[in-house]
């Protein structure tokens, strides 16, 4: 599957908010949960400790997500720049090869 220049363009325009065009963790998140699952509706934001319980399916997937996040952050300064979006999409629409991530 090709994805059209414009198409990236226009995910990095919706997605990065701040100035420097960085990706932070949380943008990550709204990222995936709209672009890979399709929401509709997105609250993405970190999980906070609270009295309440919270499900340890929620909690690794959380842990799972931050950790694909980080192969991407290959300067691990905690965002993500263009080059790194850019892979982090070509990949999750199967247009890189295992070796380039």
């Amino acid at each position: 599957m090709k994805v059209d220049p414009a198409e990236v363009a226009a995910i990095f325009k919706e997605q990065i908010k701040g100035a420097d065009g960085l990706m932070t963790y949380v943008e990550y998140f709204t990222f995936v949960e709209r672009w890979i699952c399709k929401s509709k509706e997105v609250l993405a934001a970190p999980p906070k400790p609270t009295k309440d319980y919270v499900s340890r399916l929620r909690t690794f997937i959380w842990s799972w997500l931050r950790m694909l996040y980080d192969n991407y952050d290959k300067d691990h300064n905690n965002k993500l720049d263009q080059k790194e979006i850019e892979l982090l999409i070509r990949e999750l629409l199967h247009q890189t090869s295992a070796s380039e991530v």
